[in-house]
């Protein structure tokens, strides 16, 4: 399970990751920076590891239809659902079949319960990075530590 939450020019993700009904740390960021901003992809592990090849390669519209056809689209649900934050600073969200649409910010995605807490959390005044973090010490499905990538980092 994951926990993605972007506010005020950060996006911070959970470090944890299920594996065999374990929880482990990951060795793959959730949370990833390019020239076309920033990229957080939460859900099943190797569907979120082939959204972060795409969108890291550039997120060609031929990539997107091979990508489409290979995410796992199970009982009407999706397999990933993903956060792009433009380099421009604008928030757009997407399912399995990598439909954008606009969304407001602060935005989370991931586990219900972790993105419940996380939302309360930056309604008080918690940054991205503290939301996360806090939702994880109150969430059994989400890993210990934040990892954060910001808008000012683009191009670093």
């Amino acid at each position: 399970m994951t926990l993605i939450v972007y506010s005020d020019g950060a996006m911070a993700a959970d470090d944890g990751i299920f594996c065999d009904s374990r929880r482990e740390i990951s060795a793959m960021p959730k949370v990833v920076c390019s020239s076309l901003g920033l990229f957080g992809a939460a859900g099943d592990w190797p569907d979120t590891e082939l959204c972060h090849d795409w969108f890291m390669s550039g997120m060609g519209q031929q990539e997107a239809e091979e990508l489409r056809g290979i995410l796992r689209h199970e009982k009407g649900g999706e397999s990933v659902t993903l956060l792009w934050v433009k380099a421009d600073g604008s928030v757009w969200r997407a399912d399995g079949r990598l439909h954008f649409g606009r969304v407001r910010s602060p935005e989370v995605i991931g586990e219900p319960a972790a993105c419940a807490f996380a939302m309360g959390a930056l309604s008080m005044g918690a940054g991205a990075e503290l939301a996360v973090s806090l939702a994880s010490q109150k969430c059994v499905w989400v890993g210990p530590g934040a990892s954060v990538v910001r808008l000012k980092d683009i191009g670093q």
